[in-house]
């Protein structure tokens, strides 16, 4: 009787695990129809920022984790943790990025009747920027990976050029939560900011 009973038990056990949801992926997620709602009005056109800051798969959209970026901004750096990057690898990161992005939005997108979508608001046909966001994300990764050096020259010359950076770190300091990887990432490279000045 006691076999029977463990048997029994153990295929309940099996399809309870069946059961169980698959792990949800790291990042923050919304459904489709509130992040339309939440960026629309400000101008914010998801096409744009799809496959390099978002993630959009069966109606919801995940913001990637400044982890799963690393190989786009860092190139063979970030998978190579011995890897030597100086600032002039890193600025011609940032051009090939700009060149990949380029060759993407010029391939021929299939719209109504064949035309290609109109391109962003304020942004001209086939030009991508490399954003304030990507450098900010490019920053915490070099602190997460314990480039200090290049890291103090890329906020060198970060805060020379423009306040932007400094800016929107602040407003991320205050959207991540604690505790969160991107907020300890986040902080560190705030923290490398004020020795630089």
């Amino acid at each position: 009787m006691e076999d029977d009973e463990s048997a029994s038990s153990g295929s309940s056990d099996s399809d309870e695990d069946d059961a169980k949801p698959k792990k949800a992926k790291a990042g923050f997620s919304m459904p489709f129809d509130t992040f339309i709602r939440i960026t629309r009005p400000m101008g914010i056109h998801y096409a744009a920022l799809e496959r390099r800051v978002i993630e959009i798969d069966k109606g919801i959209v995940r913001l990637l984790p400044v982890r799963e970026r690393s190989e786009q901004l860092l190139g063979e750096a970030a998978t190579r943790p011995g890897a030597e990057i100086s600032l002039e690898d890193v600025h011609q990161l940032e051009l090939g990025l700009l060149t990949k992005r380029r060759e993407e939005a010029a391939l021929p997108a299939k719209g109504r009747r064949g035309r290609k979508p109109a391109p962003a608001p304020g942004q001209p046909a086939g030009e991508a920027a490399f954003t304030a966001l990507d450098r900010l994300h490019r920053a915490m990764l070099l602190f997460a990976l314990g480039r200090s050096t290049l890291l103090r020259q890329v906020l060198e010359k970060e805060l020379r050029e423009s306040k932007r950076f400094e800016r929107l770190a602040l407003a991320l300091n205050a959207l991540y939560p604690d505790g969160s990887d991107e907020r300890r990432m986040l902080e560190g490279v705030q923290a490398a900011m004020r020795g630089v000045r």
